[in-house]
């Protein structure tokens, strides 16, 4: 199956069309948990990586759930074709009467956190 990272220049890294390699998190932690909108994890819990907020579009037929992009993504060697098979998109805050600015600020993307305990 192709996956494709949708934004260009994320942290400085060119990734645009690119082939994210398979990744699990494996630890020896029992609980692991993902939160949205935090640079740090809840005391106790350990940081596995931070990155940001991700998912499908409605745009393309393979939309997904939201998940935690890594601050520094990797690649697979030679997967650079456009086959848009699953794309990934960052998560964008937009203002209004769900989602309040602030503390939010209107179209900035959302950080997260993988974390474990």
């Amino acid at each position: 199956m192709n996956f494709t990272i949708e934004t260009q220049f994320f942290i400085g890294s060119d990734i645009r069309d690119q082939d994210p390699p398979c990744a699990v998190c494996r630890t020896r932690r029992s609980s692991a948990m993902m939160i949205p909108d935090r640079n740090q994890c809840l005391d106790g819990w350990t940081l596995e990586y931070h990155g940001y907020l991700s998912g499908g579009s409605s745009l393309h037929t393979a939309a997904t759930e939201f998940f935690c992009l890594d601050a520094d993504p990797e690649v697979t060697i030679g997967g650079s074709a456009n086959n848009d098979g699953k794309v990934f998109y960052l998560s964008e805050v937009r203002c209004g009467s769900s989602l309040l600015c602030p503390p939010y600020i209107n179209v900035r993307e959302l950080t997260c956190v993988v974390c474990t305990k």
